[in-house]
């Protein structure tokens, strides 16, 4: 298949760019430099952006408005959503508005959302900024290829290249055998 006649599908991995329309209220959402690949039916992207991407090929420019439950969610209550941390607990200075990983009861990683600081606590939730609120994106689909059968095997795009993957999902063994060569030749 050409790159001409490809299209957006599952197990594809999109290269794209976006503009999100309040950025200049939300500068932390703003368009970034480079395009950005996601791993198509992963679930790596907003699930209103990866439904509007379906069916798309290179060179598509369109303009979304992504409802709240397929975008950042629906706001929860401040009761449930809401908990107070002493400032102690934190690593790092923090402003309001900044994300925070923490673990929930069953270690796994969550997001935080910094709502506020005071003198000993600050009030974290589980609200992103813009949950609750439609969102309007610009999307440019910029090319499609396969994903490779590493990508499909951790369920993330690696970059565009394919080959960019974090530390903790590449395969040591073959350093580690160079390593072992290099100590036994130190040895001799």
């Amino acid at each position: 298949m050409s790159a001409k006649s490809a299209v957006v599908t599952e197990g594809k991995v999109v290269q794209y760019r976006y503009t999100f329309h309040d950025s200049d209220k939300y500068p932390h959402l703003a368009v970034e430099d480079e395009p950005v690949a996601y791993l198509h039916g992963a679930g790596e992207v907003l699930p209103g952006v990866e439904e509007a991407m379906a069916g798309k090929s290179p060179g598509a420019a369109f303009t979304v408005t992504v409802p709240a439950e397929k975008a950042f969610g629906v706001r929860m209550s401040d009761e449930d959503a809401d908990r107070a941390v002493p400032l102690d607990e934190i690593d790092g200075d923090i402003q309001v508005g900044d994300p925070i990983d923490a673990e929930d009861d069953d270690g796994d990683v969550i997001e935080l959302w910094v709502k506020s600081i005071g003198k000993d606590e600050a009030v974290l939730t589980l609200n992103h900024p813009l949950a609750g609120m439609d969102i309007t994106l610009d999307l440019q689909v910029l090319a499609i290829r396969d994903a490779n059968a590493d990508e499909q095997e951790a369920g993330v795009a690696f970059g565009w290249s394919g080959d960019e993957a974090p530390e903790d999902e590449l395969d040591w063994d073959e350093e580690d055998e160079d390593e072992d060569v290099m100590d036994d030749e130190d040895d001799a």
